[in-house]
């Protein structure tokens, strides 16, 4: 929980000093004196909260209740000790004791992550509340609850496993919650790492007493029977699959491993053919890091090529060479050559072999060359060595054809391994091997000798995955009766006693996961080799925007266009929407137009409440602009939905709150003064609010993204709320969410604090959304409140937004100002860039930003820089009026403007009927053509000159 307040006590001087008192847990409080404080009596084991034993945070030692013996500890109002756990960051434990609740009190403790007072992290809380109910926070607020017996000694563990990052609680045996250890109490990320156990007099549900006896953290990292799997290394596959590889016990440690493709599907040729084809021998190198010396005696490959025009499977040898690093670059004569022994690949290619002859090397950087030896004779066309994509060590792959059978020119190591894209690659190899003896050091040739060492002891090296083994004696490496491997996910179970070295993680979803895998002897299970993390980016896209800067010269008034290019490399949906901004200050006065809104159709739940007949209407009647109005179109219910702040629940995540969205058009700027909602609470006793929350958010593509502002108001009435913003926000274009919630500073539930917000049945814009931080409804993210989501008949929220708004420059205009690019594919943006749109044109250079926001994780936002160009400026009194209607076809926006006022449009179809009709009175006005059916219109455009008509197609 989190602590709002915290009393400071001064620092006790002269502590008691009391004999054969613990330093070290287990701890029975049989050896202290009943009657006085705990921290007080052993500050080396214990504290409190502000680090003050002998205050009032200090709970008294007790002969009241016992567990075993005399002694426990009594926990009352204003105690708050702390047991400090030395920041473990790696094993498993278990922080155990037993607790005693008398009847008709209330306990509580936490575990966590970092002890620091008022900033320490916490893992995970539990509550025993009131009438014996229970209840735990672990990765989310109320994860699990329980009940359990007064007057009676309850056992509590704590399983905490640093290794796998996984955390359990256990209550009289019963298993209630296992999460993620540094998700920590909320699902918030956090530390992995176990700080300290704090037992609270926690008072806000009753009055706290509780005892605590037998306290003790068990390590249960154990020792394993023999040794561990070797050489743990995995990759993903197609997608969403993971592929773990493991060694037998014993095997020589990977030093080097760049094994996974990372995705690409490209190789490079590299094979060594029979004397006659030397022309088109090729060969691949990469360089590789030793942190000191090592033996290599086994190396891997990923590979594939082509016997008789198909894939061949058949046992093959490779060529291996090691080449010296000169300036970054691989040497042009090998200092050592071998070959491997002659292995069949595995289903994905990669082929794992002996070196013929072992190979040692100091510490320091190399290049491994290789291909694989073919007979082209036998129609064993060509060998391609599986690129990588990314360029280990900032460095990419080489390569070289010294016959020039190819044509390429690159007989010497040429920068040549490259993706589709032409981007330079590494390619896919892993090495294995030992610590090097100082008597194998000493017989290198052509490296730098070493002095021979007599009690030379060899260590592991650095990159070493393999775990270290913990059974002590000369025997704990030796084979014992291997029955198969345990593989565990996360610290779960998913295969047990499988023989083989490779096991295929299915059908995963995006995320984070860490693998182990233990060997399982007769005799009993290994020490894990691990752990390994893994992640699954499927679902992810990758945006990729071309040119990344644009510009156009444009002859006034006449418009360009210009093409920007949004493509989607990544393996996932790529969703786009694009404003711009101008790097001007010229802003006018500029009445708003109200915004065309979607029509669509309609479709309850516990968050709903039914007013009866009553349906609000806001009528204004301020001077101030309205800027947006969610009230007459909304088709306003009946009913409305709960949105409410609960200060009581803590300081963060205590909203149930809904949100509807808005947009700032582009070529406008608002000055958003007030905000009106209306409402209604259908409880009994009703609390009055603190006041009334205002969230503005930006957009996250249907949802609300970041916070942008954020204010309490004072409280008016719950029917009718006019909330004037104490400091008025300048909202440039764009797309935002607005939240409107009361607010009950002390409220920890819903019962007498329910504020309800009307809805209504039509949707404009994106479908408002609601979130249960607290947990009340069972918790939920950003959710639909419509048939799809919620599974109420509602869309739209009721709200007005009100001040002022500004007319600015805007030459740009997108089709499709967004949309979504699927895995592999790009779309085409058309830019106009329309001089017309500037407040005060004159021959120069205009310049700006398009802003692309998007849902690639890498960066919320592209930006490209714009400028344009304008010439033959310069309107005289009896220039030609001129109406521009454009992009024609249009999908989406029209946009018409002209040289003049624009008094009237109205748009007719074929058949002569009017589909359009508005008064304008601007110089620009758009039409959402995508209202529209299909096929040819009349756009009749009145200014003060005249009528002008133009034809237009709606696809």
């Amino acid at each position: 929980m989190k602590k709002l307040t915290f009393l400071v006590m001064a620092l006790v001087l002269g502590l008691t000093t009391i004999a054969q008192v613990p330093t070290t847990l287990p701890d029975d409080f049989e050896a202290y004196t009943a009657g006085q404080k705990l921290a007080q009596q052993n500050p080396d084991l214990w504290t409190t909260w502000s680090n003050a034993p002998g205050g009032a945070e200090d709970p008294l030692v007790s002969d009241a209740q016992a567990s075993n013996g005399s002694n426990s500890v009594v926990i009352t109002a204003g105690n708050d000790c702390v047991l400090p756990l030395g920041d473990l960051t790696e094993g498993k434990w278990n922080l155990k004791f037993k607790i005693y609740v008398p009847t008709g009190f209330i306990g509580y403790y936490n575990v966590l992550h970092a002890f620091d007072g008022a900033a320490s992290e916490w893992g995970t809380q539990v509550y025993f509340g009131a009438d014996g109910a229970g209840s735990v926070d672990g990765g989310a607020a109320s994860a699990a609850t329980f009940t359990y017996e007064y007057d009676t000694w309850i056992q509590v563990e704590n399983v905490i496993n640093l290794t796998f990052d996984q955390a359990t609680v256990i209550i009289d045996g019963v298993e209630l919650v296992t999460w993620q250890w540094s998700m920590g109490t909320f699902g918030e990320p956090g530390l992995n790492q176990l700080g300290a156990a704090n037992f609270f007099a926690w008072d806000e549900e009753g009055t706290p007493t509780f005892y605590l006896d037998e306290v003790d953290l068990v390590d249960m990292s154990g020792g394993g029977i023999g040794a561990p799997p070797a050489n743990l290394t995995g990759e993903v596959v197609d997608d969403f699959n993971i592929q773990l590889y493991w060694e037998a016990p014993g095997a020589a440690p990977l030093v080097w491993d760049q094994i996974d493709a990372l995705g690409e599907t490209y190789g490079k040729s590299a094979q060594d053919f029979e004397a006659s084809y030397d022309i088109y021998d090729a060969e691949v190198a990469a360089d590789f890091v030793l942190t000191e010396g090592t033996t290599l005696t086994k190396a891997a490959f990923r590979y594939f090529y082509n016997a008789a025009n198909a894939g061949n499977t058949d046992p093959r040898a490779f060529n291996v060479s090691i080449f010296p690093d000169e300036s970054g670059l691989p040497g042009e004569t090998a200092t050592y050559t071998t070959t491997t022994v002659e292995v069949t690949p595995d289903e994905n290619g990669v082929f794992i072999a002996d070196l013929t002859d072992p190979i040692t090397l100091d510490a320091g950087t190399y290049w491994i060359g290789f291909n694989i030896i073919l007979e082209y004779g036998t129609a064993e066309i060509q060998g391609y060595a599986g690129q990588r994509a990314a360029t280990d060590n900032d460095t990419p792959a080489y390569w070289r054809n010294p016959g020039d059978g190819f044509g390429t020119g690159f007989t010497t190591w040429s920068p040549d391994v490259n993706s589709e894209g032409g981007d330079p690659e590494d390619i896919c190899f892993a090495l294995y091997g030992s610590t090097a003896t100082a008597d194998a050091l000493a017989a290198m040739q052509n490296f730098v000798s070493v002095e021979k060492e007599h009690n030379f002891q060899p260590v592991l090296l650095d990159v070493t995955t393999t775990a270290k083994t913990k059974i002590s004696g000369t025997n704990t490496l030796q084979p014992k009766s291997l029955i198969g491997y345990n593989v565990y996910r996360n610290g779960t179970l998913i295969a047990e006693e499988i023989e083989a070295l490779s096991y295929l993680d299915e059908g995963l979803d995006p995320g984070m996961y860490l693998y182990a895998v233990t060997a399982v002897y007769t005799e009993g299970e290994s020490d894990p080799a691990g752990p390994l993390p893994m992640e699954i980016t499927a679902g992810v896209p990758v945006i990729t925007v071309s040119p990344n800067v644009l510009s156009a010269n444009v002859v006034y008034p006449n418009p360009t266009e210009k093409t920007l290019t949004i493509g989607n490399t990544g393996n996932g949906d790529l969703m786009f929407e694009i404003w711009a901004t101008f790097n001007s200050d010229k802003k006018a006065a500029f009445t708003h137009k109200p915004h065309t809104f979607k029509s669509a159709p309609a479709g309850t739940a516990d968050l709903v409440s039914a007013q009866g007949t009553t349906k609000p209407v806001y009528n204004g009647g301020n001077s101030r602009e309205m800027l947006w109005d969610n009230a007459g179109s909304i088709g306003v219910s009946t009913s409305g939905l709960i949105s409410g702040g609960y200060g009581g629940v803590g300081a963060t995540d205590n909203l149930v709150n809904v949100a509807d969205d808005f947009i700032v058009p582009m070529g406008e700027q608002w000055t958003i003064e007030f905000i009106h909602t209306e409402g209604f609470t259908t409880e009994t006793a009703p609390v009055t609010p603190t006041g009334f929350g205002v969230i503005i958010y930006s957009d996250n593509f249907g949802v609300p993204g970041d916070i942008l502002y954020e204010e309490i108001i004072p409280w008016t009435n719950y029917d009718s709320q006019d909330l004037v913003l104490g400091m008025p926000q300048t909202m440039d274009a764009g797309h935002y969410w607005l939240s409107v919630y009361a607010w009950f500073e002390d409220g920890a539930d819903i019962t007498d604090h329910r504020w309800n917000w009307y809805y209504g049945v039509n949707p404009i814009e994106h479908e408002a959304v609601l979130q249960d931080q607290p947990g009340f409804f069972g918790g939920m993210d950003w959710t639909k409140i419509g048939p799809t989501g919620l599974g109420i008949d509602g869309y739209s929220m009721f709200f007005v937004i009100e001040g002022t708004s500004v007319q600015t420059d805007n030459w740009l205009s997108f089709e499709p100002q967004g949309g979504l690019v699927i895995p592999e594919e790009s779309t085409a943006v058309t830019v106009t860039f329309d001089p017309m749109g500037i407040m005060e044109p004159a021959n120069t250079s205009y310049t700006g930003t398009i802003h692309i926001y998007h849902n690639d994780p890498s960066a919320p936002v592209k930006n490209i820089p714009v400028a344009m160009g304008v010439t033959s400026v310069g309107i005289g009194e009896n220039e030609a009026t001129y109406v521009l209607v454009y992009p024609n076809p249009s999908t989406g926006i029209m946009n018409i403007q002209s040289n003049e006022t624009i008094r009237t449009v109205r748009v007719m179809n074929l058949a002569g009927q009017t589909v359009v009709s508005t008064d304008v009175n601007a110089a620009r006005y758009t039409v959402n053509a995508s209202d529209l059916q299909t096929g040819i219109y009349f756009v009749q455009i009145e200014t003060e000159s005249g009528i002008n008509t133009q034809k237009i197609t709606v696809k």
